[in-house]
């Protein structure tokens, strides 16, 4: 028989994934409900290696009982009205309360880098960070958006690594002013991004999606032709090709060479 090995549990342990769920969000339907504000009818699609974090900088403080849809229809008229985009710049935005808006939504390129849209996702806190610093809410909301996402497409959000569309070595989780002339997403929020990075790659739900830095085969077994596996890594001719171990055990039934 030919040798059966499952390289499917030697892949999970040699890179590791997450599942962070996508947190409950307030859809189109829900802020647009007259259905005025549609999405645009041919979007781009990207996947994205960075994540981009912005505020809306309205140059005020908003009370307590603002809007915040009627506030999303307002950005959707001005991005689409005024500055003659398709629909909305960003993929997802959130109110001061913690609700999470849909933008342009999952995997779809925005208008929110610069130009430089390839590649990322943006997410906008809505409020003027100049001015104010953002409710314990929004940035819980902020993080929990930023998991998702992360473990989603596998994204490493305390790494950094080379954009493309940019040119720039850019943080994964970075603001908007990391790609551009702009104060966006305002000091008070953008000083924050590092601990917000530090606080999501601790989240039960989030696990670093970069290969583990060494590889334990103690519980490496001897196999039935007399080959035992040891070390990071073995090249057994017709055996195995190359392989793994983090403290798994192999199992097969029989073997051919």
């Amino acid at each position: 028989m030919k040798k059966i090995v499952f390289l499917l549990v030697l892949m999970s342990s040699y890179f590791c994934f997450a599942d962070c769920t996508q947190p409950d969000f307030c859809g189109r339907a829900c802020w647009d409900t007259n259905g005025t504000r549609p999405a645009q009818t041919s979007p781009s699609y990207t996947t994205p290696t960075h994540i981009i974090v912005h505020h809306t900088g309205d140059g005020i403080v908003f009370p307590a009982n603002t809007n915040y849809a009627e506030k999303i229809r307002y950005y959707w008229d001005l991005h689409v009205n005024t500055n003659g985009w398709s629909d909305l710049g960003y993929n997802w935005l959130i109110d001061r309360n913690g609700v999470i808006y849909e933008g342009r939504g999952n995997g779809v390129a925005g208008a929110h880098f610069s130009g430089h849209n390839a590649g990322t996702m943006g997410v906008c806190m809505i409020g003027d960070f100049t001015l104010e610093s953002p409710s314990a809410k929004a940035l819980t909301s902020l993080k929990n958006i930023i998991s998702w996402e992360a473990t989603d497409k596998n994204i490493d959000v305390t790494g950094a690594s080379y954009h493309a569309s940019s040119g720039l070595s850019l943080n994964n989780v970075s603001g908007h002013k990391d790609g551009g002339a702009t104060a966006c997403p305002g000091t008070d929020l953008y000083d924050l991004l590092p601990s917000i990075r530090t606080s999501i790659s601790a989240f039960s739900c989030y696990t670093d999606t970069t290969p583990a830095p060494g590889l334990d085969c103690s519980s490496a077994i001897e196999l039935s032709n007399g080959v035992t596996y040891s070390g990071s890594s073995s090249t057994a001719g017709s055996k195995v090709s190359t392989f793994g171990c983090n403290s798994w055990t192999e199992t097969r039934s029989g073997e051919s060479s």
